[in-house]
């Protein structure tokens, strides 16, 4: 009831308190695994459409480090209900990711050209930071992470591979809307300096197959922005986990 309270919010301050609130129960209480579905989609949802108050020019800004800790309980605390769901991971970390690199309004704002440049909120290269870390908690899971809720007696060395295995499938399509987004608006430097150690993160766990796989799915432009992305990869050493 309070996730789908969340994007009607009347003010910020409720927003803050039902967000706050959300993050508390999904960290101390077990869910059922439509808690964890409704949560995911209500993130795409606010990030795509806004909450009530986006007529405020630091809407995304004031919002975005609570829809961070939503997912961030989530990755933690419940990755085992992501199992046979992870599109739903992948669409909340894509919506984050566009209303990162286009904020509200701008984001909302159809009329406004392609290759417009607008100067970036004062908390994008934090946000920036803060999205990367979702990115590393995936694709660099602790043991704790993904064997809670699991029966007792499972092979905990190889849970994290299996994981890492599992999100390899899937978070390759975060860095193709990576890229997309790159050819809509000018990125700054210090939005993707902070991005590197998720984007390196995920580039750790995308084998061959998946950078073919993004290779086609991209334009020429989108094809050599990949291989710059790829060779600092390579150059500044692979990342290591958190």
């Amino acid at each position: 009831m309070l996730t789908i309270r969340l994007p009607k919010s009347r003010n910020w301050a409720e927003f803050a308190v039902i967000a706050k609130t959300v993050e508390m129960v999904l960290e101390k209480k077990p869910m059922k695994q439509w808690n964890i579905e409704v949560t995911l989609s209500t993130v795409s949802t606010i990030c795509s459409n806004g909450p009530t108050m986006t007529e405020d020019a630091r809407a995304s800004e004031k919002a975005y480090p609570w829809l961070c800790g939503l997912v961030e309980v989530i990755i933690k605390r419940h990755r085992h209900r992501l199992e046979g769901h992870f599109h739903l991971l992948i669409i909340a970390l894509q919506s984050l990711l566009r209303l990162l690199i286009i904020p509200w309004p701008t984001a909302t704002l159809s009329s406004l050209p392609a290759n417009t440049s607008t100067s970036p909120p004062p908390d994008q290269q934090s946000q920036a930071a803060r999205f990367a870390r979702l990115l590393t908690l995936t694709c660099e899971p602790s043991v704790a992470s993904v064997t809670r809720g699991q029966a007792p007696g499972g092979a905990l060395d190889s849970a994290p591979d299996a994981a890492k295995k599992s999100a390899a499938q899937h978070m390759y399509l975060v860095l193709v809307l990576y890229i997309k987004l790159q050819l809509e608006r000018p990125v700054p430097r210090g939005v993707r300096a902070a991005l590197d150690p998720g984007v390196y993160s995920v580039l750790d766990i995308t084998t061959h197959e998946g950078r073919r796989v993004i290779n086609e799915a991209v334009d020429g432009s989108g094809r050599t922005i990949f291989r710059e992305m790829y060779k600092q990869y390579v150059r500044f050493g692979k990342w290591n986990g958190i």
